[in-house]
C-alpha cells in the first residue's frame, strides 16, 4: 500500500499532505484504514476540490473503534465499517465544500450525489488497491523468485568453479606427483646409469690394464727371446771360432788347471776366515745382548733410586712449606726481591721446589699484577716435569731449548705465548677425566639424597649452572683461547707492535686445541682397544681367552702390519645377506672384524653397553678377519638401498651384508674403499722406502742394464727367530726378499718351519757387474703385526761369482749355486745364472 501511495503524483506534489492527515497516530506508517482515508483524500484533491486542514474527530475516534472491530470481529464487518467511514468522510468532504461554493439551499442534493459517487469510488479504489497490492505481490514474488534463482544460479556457479578449482588443484598436486616420481625415477635411473658406467670403466681400465701388461710381458718375452738368438749366434760363431783354436788352449791347460787348484785353496782360506768372522760376530752379540740386560737392570735400579729420592723430595717440601709460614722468612724473601732486579730460580731433579711456598707465590702474585715495575726484569724458569705438549713450540724468542724465560711485557702476545705452551698436559689430563668425573657425579646424584638437595641449594645461588655446567667450563673456555685472540688480533693494527706476537698466539692457541683433540682422541681409541681386546673371545670355545688367531698372538692395542698404530674407524650392527645373521662388525686400518653377540648379552641394548668399563657384553669373533689388502672394492646394492657387497681376492663370492639406514650404508661403503686405499698405499710406502735406502742416488736411471740376472731362492737353514718372535707366535712362517737395484721381489711365506724350501725362480736386471750388491732379507711373515726379521745380508755380485769377474766374462753362462750366511748365523742357498747383455766397461 505505501509503495502505491508513494507512486502517485498527487503524493509526491502535494509534499506528503494526504498522508500527514491521515496518519493518525502520527508512527509513520499507514495502516489499511488510514490507507483507505488517505487514498480519497487524493481523489478529492484530483477532483479539485480543497483538503481540510483537520479530520473531524468522529471519523478517527470511528476509524479507531472499527479498527478494534474488525480486530474482534473478523473480515465479514470490514465492508460496513468502510461503508460508514466513507460516508462520513463523504459528509464531511461535502459539507465543507458546499459551505464555500454554493448556497445553503443546494446542499443536500448534491450531498447525495457526493455519497453515491463516494461509496463507488471507495468501492472502486478498494478494488484498485486490491488488485494494484495483488499485482505488486506478484511483482514482488516473482521478484524474490527470481532473485532466489539468481542466487541459486550464483552458488551453483560459485560451487562449480570451487569445485572446478578444487579439482584443478588435485590434478596439479596429482601432475606434481607425478612429475617428482618421474624426476625420482630419473634420478635413479641416471645413478644406475653412473654406477653401470663406473663398473664398465673400470672393468675396461682393468681389462685394458691387464691387456697393456700382457702386451708388455709379451714385448719383453720377445725383446728378451731375439736377445737370447743373437747370444746364441754369437755363441755359435764363437765356438766354431774357438774349435780351431783348440790345440793352443790344450797347452795352456795345464797352467790353467794348477792356477785354479790355487784359487780353490784361496776361497776355502776366505771361507774359514770369514766363519771365524761369523762365529766372532755371535760371540759379540751375545755379549752386547749381556751388557744390555745389565743396562736394564742398571735402569730399574736407578728407577727405584728416583722413587726413593722423590719421596725424599716430598717430604723436604711439605718441611719447607712449614718452614716458609714464618713471617721473617716472608720478609726476608720480599727483602730479596725488593733489592734485586733479576731472580732466577732453578728447578733442579734433587733440590726441594721452592716455588710452591706461600712467600714465593705472594711474591708471584705481587709480580703478576705489578708487572711495571721497573726492578724486576725478567723471571727464569726451568721446569722439572716433561710436558706433553712438546710439539706445541710458538715461533717466538721467550721460549728456548731448556728454559722458558718469562719476560715481563706488556704486550698481550708475549703473555699468551709465554703461558699456552704449558696449558696443553693440565688440559688434556682435565679432557680425559671429564667423562668419568661426569659419571661419578650422576652415580653420587642418584645415590645421595642429601647431596642432591644441598646441589639444588647452591644451584639458586649459582644464576641457575648446574655443577656439570662448571665442569664442561675450562674445556669451552680453551676452545674460546683462538676466537678471542682473532678478535684481539682483528681489532689491531697492522703496525702495532703486539700485531706479530698475536698472531703467533693465535697458532700457539690453534695448536693447543689440534693437540689436546689429537691426545684425547688416542686415548679414547686406546681405551676402546683395549675393551674390545677383554671382551672378544677369539676361539670357538667359549672359555678360550688365549688372544691367538692364525697362530699369532692378537694385540689390538699395537702396531699393524705396516708398522702403523692400529686405529678403530668404525663400528656397527650390519646384518648378513641372505642368512640374516645381526654381526657386530669393527672396521680397522688393516683388517675388518665381524663379531656375534652371545646369547648370555642383550643384542638390544648394546650401543649402552659397548666400550664401558664395567660393561658385561661378550663378543665372539664369527670369521677370520678379511684384510684390508685381500679387499678389492666396497660397492653398493642396485636392488637394495640398505645393501652393500665386499669383493675380496680370498673368497669366490662376495660378502654381502645389510645396514640400518641408508646414510650408514654409504659411510661403510666410503670407509671399507677409503681404508683399502690408504692400506695399498703404506705398502707401497714401504717398497719404496725399501728402494730408497737399497740404490745409492739414482745411479741406473740413465744408463742400460750389461747383464741379467736369473736367481732360484731355493731354501733357507737353521733359521733363529727372537725370543719375541716366539713369545708371540706358535710357529714361524719365513718368506725371503730380495732387492736388486730398484727392484724388490719376494718367494711365497711357508708356513710353520725354520728350514722351509721355496725354490722361487726372480730375475734383475745388472747396471753394474762391480757396484750392484744383493740384499736378503728373511722375514717371519705377520698378520697382525711387523713383519719380524729373522735374518739380513747384502753381497756384491761379485762376491757370489765362482770365479773373478774377468775370468768369469770370459766364459759361458752356466748356473752355479752359493750358500750366503746371514747375520744371525743362518743360512740361504740360491742358485743364480749371470747373462751378460753388453761388454762392462
Amino acid at each position: 500500500m505505501y509503495a502505491a501511495l508513494i507512486t502517485s503524483s498527487m503524493w509526491i506534489t502535494e509534499n506528503n499532505f494526504p498522508k500527514a492527515l491521515a496518519d493518525h497516530d502520527k508512527d509513520g506508517r499507514l495502516t489499511s484504514d488510514e490507507f483507505v482515508i488517505a487514498m480519497h483524500c487524493c481523489d478529492i484533491v484530483r477532483a479539485g476540490q480543497i483538503l481540510p486542514t483537520r479530520l473531524p474527530d468522529e471519523w478517527l475516534n470511528t476509524t479507531i473503534a472499527q479498527r478494534e472491530r474488525i480486530g474482534s470481529l473478523g473480515t465479514s464487518n470490514v465492508s460496513s465499517a468502510f461503508a460508514n467511514i466513507n460516508q462520513e468522510l463523504k459528509d464531511a468532504f461535502k459539507f465543507t465544500t458546499t459551505t464555500e461554493n454554493h448556497a445553503p439551499e443546494t446542499i443536500e442534493p448534491e450531498r447525495r450525489n457526493s455519497l453515491v459517487s463516494y461509496e463507488e469510488k471507495r468501492q472502486k479504489n478498494y478494488e484498485d488497491g486490491f488488485k494494484e497490492l495483488e499485482r505488486r505481490r506478484q511483482l514482488l514474488r516473482e521478484q524474490e523468485e527470481r532473485d532466489q534463482r539468481e542466487r541459486e544460479e550464483r552458488e551453483r556457479k560459485r560451487e562449480f568453479e570451487l569445485q572446478k578449482q578444487k579439482d584443478e588443484q588435485e590434478r596439479r598436486k596429482q601432475m606434481e606427483f607425478e612429475r617428482q616420481l618421474e624426476r625420482q625415477r630419473q634420478i635413479e635411473h641416471q645413478k644406475e646409469e653412473e654406477r653401470r658406467k663406473l663398473f664398465e670403466q673400470r672393468e675396461a681400465a682393468r681389462k685394458d690394464m691387464e691387456r697393456k701388461s700382457r702386451l708388455e710381458w709379451e714385448r719383453q718375452r720377445m725383446q728378451e727371446l731375439s736377445t737370447q738368438k743373437s747370444r746364441l749366434l754369437e755363441q755359435t760363431n764363437n765356438l766354431k771360432s774357438r774349435e780351431k783354436a783348440l790345440e793352443l788352449e790344450l797347452q795352456s791347460m795345464d797352467d790353467t788347471i794348477q792356477t785354479n787348484q790355487k784359487k780353490v785353496h784361496q776361497t776355502n782360506t776366505n771361507i774359514q776366515i770369514i766363519d771365524q768372522k761369523i762365529n766372532d760376530m755371535q760371540k759379540h752379540t751375545i755379549q752386547e745382548k749381556h751388557l744390555l740386560e745389565n743396562f736394564e737392570q742398571q735402569r730399574k735400579d736407578l728407577y727405584i733410586k728416583l722413587n726413593h729420592l722423590q719421596t725424599e723430595r716430598e717430604s723436604i717440601n711439605s718441611s719447607l712449606k712449614n718452614l716458609n709460614q714464618s713471617k721473617e722468612f716472608s720478609k726476608r724473601i720480599l727483602s730479596n726481591f725488593s733489592s734485586k732486579s733479576t731472580i732466577d730460580i732453578h728447578h733442579r731433579s734433587f733440590t726441594p721446589d721452592v716455588s710452591h711456598s706461600p712467600s714465593v707465590r705472594l711474591v708471584k702474585n705481587r709480580n703478576v699484577t705489578h708487572h711495571r715495575s721497573p726492578s724486576i726484569n725478567n723471571i727464569v724458569v726451568k721446569p722439572n716435569t716433561d710436558y706433553m705438549n712438546d710439539n706445541i713450540i710458538p715461533p717466538t724468542p721467550l721460549l728456548s731449548t731448556g728454559l722458558m724465560t718469562i719476560i715481563e711485557s706488556t704486550k698481550i702476545g708475549e703473555i699468551l705465548c709465554s703461558h699456552l705452551p704449558n696449558m696443553a698436559n693440565d688440559y688434556f689430563q682435565y679432557c680425559n677425566s671429564r667423562s668419568q668425573a661426569n659419571k661419578s657425579l650422576q652415580i653420587k646424584i642418584d645415590s645421595n639424597e642429601n647431596f642432591r638437595s644441598y646441589l639444588k641449594i647452591f644451584q639458586d645461588n649459582t644464576g641457575g649452572l648446574s655443577l656439570n655446567d662448571f665442569l664442561t667450563k675450562p674445556i669451552q673456555r680453551v676452545t674460546r683461547y683462538p676466537l678471542l685472540i682473532e678478535k684481539i688480533l682483528k681489532h689491531t693494527l697492522i703496525n702495532h707492535p703486539d700485531y706479530e706476537s698475536l698472531k703467533q698466539a693465535l697458532d700457539c692457541a690453534r695448536q693447543l686445541n689440534e693437540r689436546i683433540n689429537k691426545q684425547i682422541s688416542e686415548q679414547e681409541s686406546s681405551l676402546r682397544l683395549d675393551w674390545l681386546q677383554q671382551h672378544l673371545i677369539f676361539g670357538s670355545d667359549e672359555n678360550s681367552s688365549d688372544g691367538y688367531l692364525l697362530d699369532e698372538l692378537v694385540k689390538f692395542n699395537s702396531l699393524n702390519k705396516y708398522n702403523i698404530q692400529r686405529k678403530l674407524i668404525l663400528h656397527g650392527l650390519v646384518t648378513k645377506v641372505p642368512s640374516g645373521k645381526e654381526l657386530l662388525a669393527f672396521l680397522f686400518n688393516d683388517f675388518l672384524l665381524c663379531s656375534t653377540i652371545k646369547s648370555s648379552s642383550s643384542s638390544t641394548n648394546w650401543q649402552t653397553q659397548i666400550f664401558e668399563q664395567k660393561s658385561t657384553l661378550q663378543l665372539k669373533l664369527y670369521r677370520l678377519p678379511l684384510f684390508l689388502i685381500d679387499i678389492i672394492i666396497a660397492n653398493e646394492s642396485l636392488n637394495d638401498q640398505l645393501t652393500f657387497s665386499i669383493t675380496s681376492k680370498v673368497h669366490e663370492k662376495p660378502l654381502v651384508l645389510k645396514a640400518q639406514q641408508t646414510n650408514v650404508r654409504t659411510l661403510w661403503v666410503k670407509s671399507i674403499n677409503n681404508a683399502v686405499e690408504e692400506c695399498q698405499a703404506a705398502e707401497k710406502s714401504i717398497l719404496a722406502d725399501k728402494a730408497m735406502f737399497t740404490i745409492p742416488g739414482n745411479k741406473h736411471n740413465s744408463r742400460a742394464a750389461v747383464a741379467r740376472l736369473l736367481l732360484v731362492v731355493q731354501e733357507a737353514q737353521d733359521l733363529m727367530p727372537s725370543n719375541k718372535t716366539l713369545e708371540r707366535h706358535r710357529s714361524v712362517d719365513p718368506y725371503c726378499e730380495i732387492t736388486v737395484c730398484s727392484l724388490t721381489l719376494k718367494t711365497p711365506f711357508m708356513k710353520r718351519t725354520i728350514n722351509p724350501k721355496w725354490n722361487a725362480p726372480m730375475q734383475f736386471l745388472i747396471y753394474n757387474l762391480k757396484e750392484d750388491m744383493i740384499h736378503i732379507n728373511i722375514f717371519d711373515n705377520e698378520y697382525f703385526s711387523p713383519n719380524e726379521s729373522l735374518g739380513y745380508i747384502s753381497v756384491h755380485l761379485t762376491d757370489i761369482l765362482p770365479c773373478p769377474l774377468d775370468t768369469f766374462l770370459t766364459k759361458p753362462s752356466l748356473p752355479f749355486t752359493q750358500k750366503v750366511y746371514l747375520n744371525n748365523g743362518s743360512s740361504v742357498i740360491i742358485k743364480c745364472v749371470v747373462q751378460i747383455l753388453t761388454t762392462s766397461n
